[in-house]
């Protein structure tokens, strides 16, 4: 039931911003052209027109999008309601991987459209045969263009550094055979990562520069620091109350969003509805990423353990691996135990296994199950 109400929210949550942010487009690019939630590349940041024509043509895939799979995914979802966790993992994650394709398939298509109506210079195809018209939009370019600042510069050698720091991180984590080790350093990234999202707020922390060359160094390095200790500390065998989880999720959540919130106040600027929903949507996600290791490392208390009876065994393969489950009834109900692959091999139906049980200062419960 649990697992069900998730993909339902994820499914429908990722539609409706769709839905809402091809609209906003469709009605005008942000002021800002770095704005968090602007649509930034090298042939769209040439000019005003460049930018306003990507902006309506994206946003315009994105509503049609939206709005084609807003039906047929309630219908999926609701047709697997009650199902096995594999089957609902399955549906709901093939749901969202279309949404997902559609989405970014609508970068390379608004490139295509932007490379049909404009030359390399920004100069719309259509004012070329018009002398006149090509005299204003030069005009207009060398008036609308965006120059690097020294500042920029700064920022870029800052935000380059980060990503190296994060990379080296996410290495020692991934060498690290300590779980307080490995999830102390994944948060410090994660942090920062936030930090630095809410220093460079309105411009953009993962994409700053305007050439192919300089944001090839930029992204990869700061996206990849943070994506490799998304993905270091999902693969994790604990088991948890998803009530509990979502609890401590809206409260890390809103933790987060407060520092952002005091930014908003001092730049006296009133924030973009996308800018805002760009930070409620990056502090879930990572809101979602560290509750488990916050709740790890704030556990002081030693455990306790509980035998249990394996009834059943199965295999959902819905994520990017593998996951292996067990289930036994336990404090009065069945239930389902993550276990990692090299148990799950070792075990077979009847057989007995202890359930190790932690708890955190805050009083968050997770287990990990073992022989």
């Amino acid at each position: 039931m649990g697992l069900w109400i998730f993909l339902l929210f994820m499914n429908l949550f990722f539609l409706f911003t769709m839905l809402w942010l091809g609209k906003q487009y469709q009605n005008g690019a942000p002021q800002n052209a770095n704005s968090v939630f602007s649509y930034q590349t090298r042939m769209s940041l040439i000019n005003r027109s460049t930018r306003e024509f990507s902006h309506a043509y994206i946003g315009r895939i994105w509503y049609v999008a939206g709005r084609t799979l807003l039906v047929p995914t309630l219908i999926a979802m609701s047709a697997v309601y009650g199902k096995s966790s594999g089957v609902i993992g399955f549906v709901g994650g093939f749901t969202a991987a279309v949404s997902g394709i559609l989405f970014v398939s609508a970068v390379p298509a608004t490139e295509i459209a932007l490379k049909k109506n404009f030359d390399e210079s920004g100069k719309q195809k259509s004012l070329q045969t018009d002398p006149e018209a090509a005299k204003r939009s030069k005009k207009n370019r060398r008036i609308e263009g965006i120059n690097l600042t020294k500042k920029r510069e700064k920022e870029k050698r800052i935000v380059k550094i980060t990503g190296w720091i994060m990379l080296g991180l996410d290495f020692l984590a991934l060498l690290s055979f300590n779980e307080t080790l490995l999830f102390g350093c994944l948060l410090i990234v994660l942090f920062t990562a936030w930090a630095m999202y809410i220093w460079m707020y309105p411009d953009v922390f993962l994409d700053l520069s305007q050439t192919v060359k300089l944001r090839k160094h930029e992204i990869k390095v700061s996206a990849y620091g943070i994506g490799f200790a998304y993905l270091l500390i999902m693969f994790n065998d604990f088991n948890y109350s998803f009530r509990d989880f979502m609890i401590f999720l809206g409260i890390f959540m809103f933790l987060l969003l407060i520092p952002l919130i005091l930014k908003f106040y001092k730049i006296k600027e009133k924030p973009e509805k996308s800018s805002i929903m760009a930070a409620v949507l990056l502090s879930f996600f990572l809101a979602f990423v560290i509750v488990i290791p916050i709740n790890h490392l704030t556990t002081f208390q030693n455990n306790w353990h509980e035998s249990i009876t394996i009834t059943e065994k199965s295999i959902s393969t819905y994520r990017l691996h593998a996951r292996y489950y067990v289930y036994a009834d336990w404090k009065q109900d069945t239930q389902s135990f993550l276990i990692p692959e090299r148990l799950y091999k070792d075990v077979q139906e009847g057989d007995r296994l202890r359930v190790c049980i932690r708890r955190s200062i805050f009083g968050f419960c997770y287990w990990t199950v073992h022989k």
